[in-house]
């Protein structure tokens, strides 16, 4: 490269390549299994077509996926985590062709000789990289500004003057953008990243399977009121020792809560929030109508129709710690996470997808994680636009007492 300071072309290897693939691919896994286990056996036998149609269709679907993503910005969400992209061999971005080449190769290098050419190849390219030239590599380090002053040297302490510049008219204010996202106050700097949102994400789900079988040796079945609410209190400290321990807090738990957007908010914050939520009752009212999801009593089984200090510890654990512990994970730390790689939109759409997939509890509730996972995108919107982590946190709480009036009330 003739540039100055260019750096050279970092190809992506084998193995975060295949650790990109997989991430991509566990969602697809999990939605096909899903959907595998919703159809009735009966189906299979007598509307063997009706089965195969729905299956194309998912196929279908996952391959426009890794099409459009890499297409649109060289990247799925995979390929984020791992800090790798796909671009032509001359360094542009994938046009609509290469990228549609690229991706309909894909199943013959799964099945056939993608890794075995990624690991030999010079530049890591698979067959599909071959036919459409396209290279996958590592994302590369955001220039360093240049300094508009020099450092003063012993022997002269006193520079020259710079010379004068005239003075030149301050731009026209540009006209309002139509994106929701433009006036947004931005959430504060981090140390995490993708990968480490990652790395955070199976820490969790490390810490609560092994404190479930704990507790389950004290109650094999879970059944009890004490070890439903051991398990809630589990989840929200879990949620927020990871978000702290990942985010830097145990080096400077101060700069953590910061990074993670526990700061100060303006006044006009609220007023964002109050029109947030009504954004999400009114699409509530309608999911509702159209949908009429399903979800478990959660008040009932943590004791609320028995009396005695269950139903204060169940009140404080809903009201309380599970807007804070889920804000602090979802929104500051895997929101905050994800936004250093991926746009907005789409860090906002997979931590809220995640978000309402916490709150799945079998296939009758199915039907109500659309609902929250956009409640979790217009979380991620008022973070966004408030700056401070404190408004979600504030309309998660109002959102569950709400709730948890109008379940016990009835």
């Amino acid at each position: 490269m003739s540039d100055a300071g260019a750096q050279q072309v970092a190809y992506a290897g084998l193995g975060p390549r295949t650790l990109a693939f997989f991430l991509d691919s566990l969602v697809w896994l999990i939605l096909l299994g899903q959907i595998a286990a919703s159809i009735p056996e009966r189906t299979y036998d007598e509307e063997p077509l009706v089965v195969g149609v729905i299956f194309i269709v998912l196929f279908s679907v996952a391959f426009n996926y890794f099409w459009l993503t890499e297409w649109k910005w060289g990247k799925t969400l995979g390929k984020a985590i791992c800090s790798i992209r796909v671009e032509s061999e001359d360094g542009e971005r994938l046009r609509f062709g290469p990228a549609s080449v690229r991706n309909l190769v894909r199943l013959l290098d799964v099945i056939v000789i993608g890794p075995i050419l990624i690991a030999t190849s010079e530049r890591g390219q698979r067959l599909g990289d071959r036919f459409a030239h396209s290279v996958v590599v590592r994302d590369r380090p955001a220039p360093v500004a240049v300094r508009t002053q020099q450092a003063t040297t012993g022997s002269n302490p006193h520079p020259p003057a710079p010379a004068t510049v005239p003075a030149t008219p301050a731009p026209a204010t540009p006209p309002r953008s139509s994106n929701p996202w433009s006036d947004s106050i931005g959430i504060p700097e981090g140390r995490f990243t993708p990968l480490t949102v990652l790395w955070g994400t199976l820490a969790v789900i490390g810490a609560l399977t092994v404190g479930s079988i704990v507790i389950s040796a004290f109650d094999p079945e879970l059944e009890s009121l004490a070890s439903k609410l051991a398990i809630q209190g589990l989840l929200a400290v879990t949620l927020i020792g990871v978000a702290l321990g990942f985010a830097g807090g145990l080096s400077s738990p101060r700069s953590a809560l910061r990074g993670l957007g526990l700061r100060g908010f303006a006044g006009s914050a609220l007023g964002i929030a109050a029109l947030t939520y009504l954004a999400y009752i009114v699409f509530a009212a309608v999911y509702a109508t159209l949908v009429q999801p399903e979800q478990e009593d959660v008040t009932r089984d943590l004791g609320f129709d028995e009396g005695g200090v269950g139903p204060i510890i169940a009140g404080v654990l809903i009201i309380a710690l599970a807007p804070l512990s889920e804000e602090m994970f979802f929104r500051g730390f895997m929101y905050g996470g994800l936004r250093r790689t991926l746009p907005v939109w789409a860090a906002a759409a997979v931590s809220g997808g995640v978000f309402g997939l916490l709150h799945y509890t079998g296939p009758d509730s199915i039907g109500v994680v659309p609902q929250l996972a956009v409640l979790g995108v217009l979380l991620a919107w008022l973070y966004e636009r408030t700056g401070s982590l404190w408004p979600p946190i504030l309309l998660h709480t109002i959102n569950n007492a709400i709730a948890l009036v109008i379940v016990t009330s009835t």
